[in-house]
Order: C-alpha cells, then sequence, then structure tokens
C-alpha cells in the first residue's frame, strides 16, 4: 500500500494538552463514549511544580489507560531497532489500523512554531497517515503556538526527529480502535465531582505525593492572583490556564445538555443557559490574554482581572444552583 490516512476528528472538543487532542481525535467518532466523557471531565487542577493546569483525570498516559475504546501496545526498544527506518514502522502500523503515539525533537518538526531550528524539545506526537509517492507523514500536536493542528511533515523528517530522541526520553505506543463499549453516564460522581469543584478539593482519592495542587473554583482565583504577579513583573499569562477554563465551560455545557436529555437534571435549563453565557465569557477573556501576551500592555491586565473575579463570581453561583437541583 503506498498510502494510508486513518479517521480521526479533526475538531476534538479538548485540546488544551496533546494527551486531550490525540485522545479525542481517535475516539469522538464513537457516540458511546459520551456518557463516559461527560461523566470525567469536571474537575480542573492546578500543580505548583509542574506550573500547568488540566482535568483532574489526568493529561498523560493514564488518561488513555482510562479510555474503553483503545487497545494499547508499547513497543520496546528491540523491536523499534528490527525497523530498517521509522518509517517502515509507521507504514506497517498504518496499514493495521494502528495510531502511533511517540516523542519527537520539535527542532526537526517545521510545523513546530517555537521549536523549530531554534532549541531541542521533546514531545508527544500522534501519526495517524503516510504517503509513499509524496514522502509524507501525517501528525498532530500541539504545535502552532500551542494550538493542537493536523499537519504533514515529510517521512524523512519524521525519522530523524524519531531518531534524535535521547533513550532516556524515548517512548511509542500504537492504539488500535476498539469494538465499540457502551459505559453508563457516572452521575453520582458528577455530582460528587461538582461538589469538590465547588469547595477545591479533589474529587479522586488518589494520594499526590510531593506535589501541590489547586482544584476547582479556587483555580480561578489562582489564576487572579498570578495576574498579581504580572502586574510587577510583565511577563506573559500562560494561556494554557485560560484554554483549558475556556474548554472546562464547554465541558459543562454539553454535561448539562446530556443530563437534561437524559433526565438526569430537571429544570436545568436556565443553569445550562447561564453556562452558555459563561462559555462565551471565558472565550473573550482568553482572547484578550492573546491580546495581552502580544503587547504586554500592562493596562491590559486591570480589564483581565475584572473578567476573571466576575467569572469567578458567576460560575459559584451556577455551580451552588446545579447542585441545588442534584442533591
Amino acid at each position: 500500500m503506498n498510502g494510508k490516512i486513518l479517521r480521526i476528528n479533526d475538531n476534538p472538543v479538548i485540546s488544551t494538552y496533546n494527551y486531550y487532542g490525540s485522545l479525542m481525535s481517535m475516539i469522538s467518532d464513537d457516540p458511546n463514549i459520551w456518557p463516559w466523557f461527560h461523566s470525567l471531565f469536571v474537575q480542573v487542577v492546578y500543580c505548583h511544580e509542574g506550573n500547568w493546569y488540566f482535568f483532574e483525570n489526568g493529561n498523560d498516559q493514564r488518561l488513555f489507560d482510562q479510555c474503553l475504546w483503545l487497545e494499547k501496545y508499547s513497543l520496546p526498544d528491540h523491536i523499534i531497532h528490527k525497523y530498517q527506518g521509522f518509517r517502515d514502522l509507521v507504514q506497517e502500523s498504518i496499514d493495521d489500523e494502528y495510531f502511533i503515539l511517540a516523542n519527537f525533537d520539535n527542532y526537526f518538526i517545521e510545523a513546530s512554531s517555537s521549536s523549530y531550528r531554534q532549541h531541542h524539545f521533546i514531545h508527544e506526537a500522534l501519526v495517524y497517515g503516510y504517503d509513499l509517492n509524496n514522502n509524507t507523514a501525517y501528525i498532530a500536536d500541539n504545535l502552532n503556538n500551542g494550538k493542537y493542528v493536523y499537519t504533514a511533515c515529510s517521512l524523512d523528517t519524521l525519522d530523524l526527529a524519531f531518531s534524535q530522541v535521547p533513550p532516556s526520553e524515548s517512548a511509542l505506543f500504537l492504539y488500535k480502535k476498539k469494538e465499540s463499549s457502551y459505559t453508563l453516564f457516572n452521575f453520582n460522581y458528577v455530582v460528587h465531582s461538582l461538589y469538590c469543584y465547588k469547595n477545591g478539593v479533589p474529587s479522586l482519592q488518589v494520594p499526590i505525593l510531593f506535589e501541590t495542587r489547586i482544584y476547582g473554583l479556587a483555580v480561578l482565583q489562582h489564576m487572579v492572583e498570578d495576574i498579581h504577579k504580572k502586574k510587577n513583573d510583565g511577563n506573559t499569562l500562560d494561556i494554557r490556564a485560560y484554554h483549558l477554563q475556556y474548554e472546562h465551560k464547554k465541558c459543562m455545557v454539553l454535561m448539562l445538555s446530556y443530563m437534561i436529555d437524559h433526565s438526569y437534571l430537571l429544570s436545568g435549563e436556565e443553569c445550562l443557559t447561564n453556562y452558555k453565557k459563561l462559555t462565551s465569557e471565558v472565550l473573550l477573556l482568553r482572547n484578550f490574554v492573546i491580546k495581552y501576551n502580544l503587547t504586554r500592555k500592562l493596562n491590559f491586565l486591570d480589564n483581565i482581572e475584572q473578567r476573571l473575579i466576575n467569572i469567578l463570581k458567576t460560575e459559584t453561583q451556577i455551580i451552588d444552583e446545579l447542585l441545588e437541583k442534584l442533591i
């Protein structure tokens, strides 16, 4: 076979990090995933040590391990080295309906706006197709200033980017879609997660060693405090924090719509309408942060701070109203 592109959804509902974008690219064409998805993406976390924001259920391989719609295979180095080149592994895997998630050095990936020919940066990318006639591989990652994009590079470039990853950072996993499985919506866990989100405590009772974490609405308060620091040092704001908040509000809208449609939430239309309005406000906020990062105009920070405070107040009210209806 001279080429093949695996079926993907090129508009994943969440993609702040590549694990979210890659997972949803692979599975979101299956309608049976949504009860699982709506049960899972309620709580958000800030980790001080990593200085990053994510959904509580993970932004790494653990998220893939929870997914019922993918078979996972980890290829050890001695198997990988049996192939004459990475392109051979790509061709064989894609022909057999396997997606490839592997680490590459973005120094060699032209689509990487922040790393190409500037500095070495090892990051995971999803490989979902190839074309031997045009010497092309099709990949997806957060390559465009942190935005998750679908792009192409030469198979030679991908081979080089893979080969230059240090052994200590090398990783390659194959994923294949499973026969569709149906899961039930976990209503009790969602209510528990909403309560924990409101009160700033973890939803999952899993000990996190050597990390200091902030949960739920308290994450928004932390973002307000971060703005105070930026007023003094003039540094950029972490756009991932604001994009994750936008994606979280999108997830809440989708979850509430599902709960109303399936009679888990009665008389919830007002909460849904308010969350839709809040989603629009957070999108405007995120776009304003992008403008600030480009201009570094410190007077923008007052506007961003006030918007954040209003969003925190509004979401607190919506969550209170929602929990009154659910508990």
